[in-house]
């Protein structure tokens, strides 16, 4: 007992007993402070309850308890949190900027995601996942914009998913595996995009109804508190999609994306880490999977857009600049570090390039960004600015980007 109102904390006996020790703060310092004492100016306190339960007290015969099953209502559909957020589709197409919303039960029996954003038109998006049973389910409802080689389109539908997770080591490091099928109803359609003469669009809606799955295995994750990235271990990555009874003429559409990502512990006692990642696509139609995630924005364009099947390589370097960790009472921003991103990505169409003339037909951007995590009152913001250079063609490309 230091009978200190306040800031006094970390309390122990030094070495040989004859001061008690304890940490003072005062303004901005934390000041070691000492007190005699003895072991006789202590009082002896007699604890004892003022309580005065009655006779037949639910604590005294909890076989008594009435047992009721767990009822939500519906108050977890009020929003636990609404943040702003940004958002950029298929990697190039105009920024959007909406709002975000997020609720649940206390034991997140229901939970939910909403977003709402404003580009060319309205993209609302909601997910709802269910986890009164194993292994529970998911259901996605969207409506947003696409940006084609051809030109804009809408999609508009829903998603029924079933999430399977198997942990298999938690520790220190982390494995797990997991496993994501599900069935997909979209409708798609066109929005002022001219007719040429080599492709006559037609502006109804087409329905796409398909079958999805996806398979992810975690080996031996590990990231400390302070790493940007994880700093050792791999993932493995595949994930598919089949059209079926699909109203669109020709071949039913189906596609495939896999991939596998090594993290490496370059430096790991400061903190650096390196990324490497490889990422295949081949599909039969453009339209089952989107070329945008294999893009570095370093890039002016997308070079990989329209294409049946590309490739990606991809390393990723971090090393934070400082940490911070101070903030102001006045003012609710509490910045945490500031680090940098190294950048090389190779994209190639896997139609045209081999190893004779990868060089040629194959697009390499160098980048390098400085970015900051920090905090505005409990909200937490990553932003940052970056500059891509393409030597072959000798062209850079700046870019600034947000992450609510």
């Amino acid at each position: 007992l230091t009978f200190k109102k306040e800031n006094t904390f970390f309390a122990d006996l030094n070495p040989n007993t004859g001061k008690l020790v304890y940490i003072t703060q005062l303004h901005d310092q934390q000041v070691l402070t000492f007190a005699e004492w003895s072991e006789d100016s202590l009082e002896r306190v007699a604890y004892k309850t003022s309580i005065k339960l009655p006779e037949q007290s639910l604590y005294e015969k909890p076989e008594s308890w009435e047992v009721n099953p767990y009822k939500t209502g519906f108050s977890w559909l009020i929003p636990r949190t609404v943040l702003p957020v940004g958002n950029e589709r298929d990697g190039f197409v105009n920024q959007s900027f909406g709002v975000s919303m997020s609720g649940g039960d206390l034991l997140q029996r229901h939970s939910y995601e909403a977003n709402f954003v404003v580009n060319n038109v309205l993209q609302a998006e909601l997910i709802y996942q269910n986890s009164t049973f194993y292994p529970g389910y998911q259901i996605d409802l969207f409506y947003r914009p696409l940006n084609t080689v051809v030109g804009l389109a809408l999609e508009r539908g829903a998603r029924f998913s079933i999430p399977l997770r198997w942990r298999t080591a938690w520790n220190t490091r982390q494995s797990w595996i997991s496993f994501n099928p599900g069935f997909r109803f979209r409708q798609f359609r066109f929005v002022d995009t001219p007719t040429t003469d080599q492709i006559t669009l037609d502006y109804n809606w087409f329905t796409d109804p398909s079958l999805t799955a996806s398979l992810a295995y975690y080996h031996r994750i590990r990231q400390h508190r302070r790493d940007i990235q994880p700093n050792s271990g791999t993932v493995l990555f595949k994930k598919g999609e089949l059209y079926v009874g699909t109203d669109r003429t020709g071949e039913e559409p189906a596609g495939l994306r896999l991939g596998i990502i090594q993290y490496l512990p370059v430096l790991s006692v400061f903190n650096h880490s390196m990324m490497v990642r490889a990422d295949v696509v081949t599909q039969r139609k453009t339209r089952v999977f989107s070329t945008g995630g294999l893009v570095y924005d370093g890039f002016s364009e997308n070079p990989l857009l329209g294409l049946h099947n590309a490739g990606s390589l991809r390393l990723r370097y971090t090393f934070p600049l400082t940490y911070v960790d101070n903030g102001f009472i006045s003012i609710p921003f509490f910045l945490d570090r500031l680090y940098m991103s190294l950048n090389v990505n190779n994209v190639f169409d896997l139609n045209t390039t081999t190893t004779e003339n990868w060089v040629e037909n194959s697009r390499t951007v160098y980048g390098s960004e400085l970015r900051s995590d920090f905090r505005f009152f409990n909200l937490p913001i990553n932003a940052g600015i970056g500059i891509g250079w393409e030597p072959t063609r000798d062209d850079y490309t700046f870019f600034f980007s947000i992450v609510f």
